[in-house]
C-alpha cells in the first residue's frame, strides 16, 4: 500500500505545474541581467564622456555669466 501511495506522489509531483510560471520569469529576469552587465560597461563609458561634456558646457556658461 505505501508503494502505491509513493507511486501517486510522485505521479503528482512531476504532473504539478503551480510554480512553473514563476521559474520562467525567473530566467527571463535572470537573462536580462547578464545582458545588462555585459552591455554596461561601454555603455557607461560613453555616458560618463556625455555627462562631462554636459558639466563643462554647463560651467563655461555659469563663468561667462560671471558666476
Amino acid at each position: 500500500m505505501a508503494r502505491i501511495y509513493n507511486h501517486i506522489i510522485t505521479a503528482r509531483i512531476w504532473t504539478d505545474d503551480c510554480g512553473q510560471d514563476m521559474i520562467e520569469y525567473a530566467l527571463i529576469a535572470g537573462a536580462l541581467a547578464l545582458a545588462a552587465v555585459a552591455v554596461a560597461p561601454p555603455f557607461l563609458a560613453t555616458l560618463s564622456q556625455v555627462m562631462s561634456a554636459i558639466a563643462d558646457k554647463i560651467t563655461s556658461a555659469a563663468t561667462s555669466l560671471g558666476g
